[in-house]
């Protein structure tokens, strides 16, 4: 990322112009490849989620690769800002389209004098395409209806990851809104029961940076929650220590929720309570 700044603040990109696209030639010999202004290549980099919305096969590239050269058509190289700063070529193009390109952005620019010094193709397209470095496809949580509910609901968010007992998830609902204590105290909680959020753990919301949505916790119901008696709930970290877990007895939610939404406590306290077992089962009398 540091180095896209650079690279930026160096130069603010070029438009492609239509004469010389036609003479099929651009920043790569024989190629019509440009460097795009700032604010064209991050309108593409959002275009990459519009576009997975229908053609799920694009979706590992929705908020990791970052295109910084574009033939003005259907391919981009684009940085991968998850791998640091590796190179992938991106096609429009449901049987090939990722392909390692260059181990860095620093190996690729490089590579560019060099084939414009010797008038020749880069060596991604001299070597027909043969990858260079790697490239790991994992596994994403969609922006589909139900992820984007997850940034914009008004209320803490129990979200719904096993579908095998609806009884159980039921019961589990009607326990966290059940009024507790002499004053009726409640967790103020949205369910978020989307089939699409399967197996959501807490590795993947963090690869997925629900942080920057302004999400600072949330819970997740999973399998150990459905399973156990005491329906211990899996609460998520999203903001001071990224990834950091507890689990919290239904029962004792409310406090959970209200405490950390209203910044009474901070995440780290409820999860040092947690007795041996990493379940909070409310404050000692």
């Amino acid at each position: 990322m540091d180095l896209l700044v650079t690279l930026y603040g160096w130069k603010g990109g070029c438009r492609l112009d239509d004469a010389l696209a036609r003479t099929g030639k651009g920043l790569f010999p024989g190629e019509t490849y440009h460097f795009p202004p700032l604010n064209l290549a991050a309108a593409h980099f959002g275009f990459f989620d519009d576009v997975a919305a229908n053609f799920p096969w694009m979706a590992p590239a929705v908020d990791r690769l970052f295109p910084i050269f574009w033939n003005g058509s259907d391919s981009w190289f684009a940085v991968d800002l998850e791998d640091a700063g590796a190179v992938v070529a991106v096609r429009f193009d449901p049987d090939r389209h990722f392909t390692p390109a260059y181990a860095s952005l620093v190996d690729m620019l490089l590579d560019i004098i060099r084939a414009n010094d010797e008038d020749t193709p880069i060596s991604f397209f001299r070597e027909g395409g043969k990858p260079v470095g790697h490239f790991e496809v994992r596994p994403r949580v969609p922006k589909t209806v139900a992820r984007r509910r997850l940034a914009s609901a008004g209320n803490s968010l129990v979200v719904r990851t096993d579908f095998a007992d609806e009884e159980a998830w039921r019961a589990l609902r009607e326990e966290i809104e059940e009024p507790r204590g002499e004053f009726g105290f409640t967790a103020h909680v949205e369910f978020v029961d989307a089939p699409d959020l399967a197996g959501l753990t807490p590795e993947r919301l963090i690869a997925d940076d629900l942080a920057e949505e302004k999400i600072g916790f949330l819970f997740l119901v999973d399998r150990v929650t459905l399973d156990t008696p005491e329906h211990p709930v899996l609460v998520v970290d999203l903001r001071h220590e990224p990834g950091r877990t507890f689990r919290v007895v239904a029962s004792e939610m409310w406090g959970v929720e209200n405490n950390l939404s209203l910044g009474n406590m901070d995440f780290a306290e409820f999860a040092d309570a947690a007795v041996e077992d990493g379940v909070f089962r409310g404050w000692p009398e």
